[in-house]
């Protein structure tokens, strides 16, 4: 551990100046076991990650969503919209909304199967490919900040524990991911 880190329940955010007097202890105790709690935990990792993720993405005009999607396209190359959305974990509505935001702005287009005229496929157009490159660095970036306070095995460790409770809750999801041929 560095000199000078902050640790413990109270080093989730909550600075010297906030924290409360002496006389207040019990108080402090009570919010510390609340702070570290699972649920109370995984809810302030996810206002984290949603308010970095969209200053970084907002830089370059995208919100979140549709910076995700360009990226799955881009790893994907095409996709049904449904497909994309259950890749992703979005629900229909969501993806549509999405796609036709980035449809407007030419980073993709939509064209109809050709054995299924009701199965939109998804592909990115020149634009979306070249917006692909910084949006990548606009991910990366997301990592790092998210990552920062942690070592190298310390954010292996992290991603691993992340990725089995994730995983095990995916099937209850009101929107679970489900992978292209999966």
């Amino acid at each position: 551990m560095k000199k000078n880190e902050a640790t413990g329940p109270l080093a989730s955010g909550v600075r010297a100046q906030d924290r409360p007097s002496v006389g207040e202890a019990k108080d402090v105790s009570a919010l510390a076991e609340l702070h570290m709690r699972p649920g109370f935990l995984f809810r302030r990792a996810g206002q984290l990650v949603a308010n970095i993720a969209e200053q970084e993405t907002a830089k370059i005009g995208l919100t979140a969503p549709q910076h995700v999607c360009l990226i799955a396209l881009n790893r994907w190359s095409a996709m049904d919209q449904i497909s994309l959305g259950k890749a992703l974990g979005m629900d229909r509505a969501t993806v549509g909304e999405v796609i036709r935001r980035l449809e407007a702005r030419s980073l993709v287009e939509r064209n109809a199967d050709e054995r299924d005229a009701r199965r939109k496929i998804v592909t990115l157009t020149l634009a979306g490919r070249q917006l692909v490159a910084i949006a990548e660095e606009a991910a990366h970036n997301v990592s790092e900040q998210l990552l920062a306070g942690l070592e190298p095995d310390e954010r292996k460790h992290l991603i691993r524990l992340l990725s089995k409770a994730v995983g095990a809750l995916n099937a209850v999801s009101v929107t679970p991911v489900a992978l292209p041929g999966s």
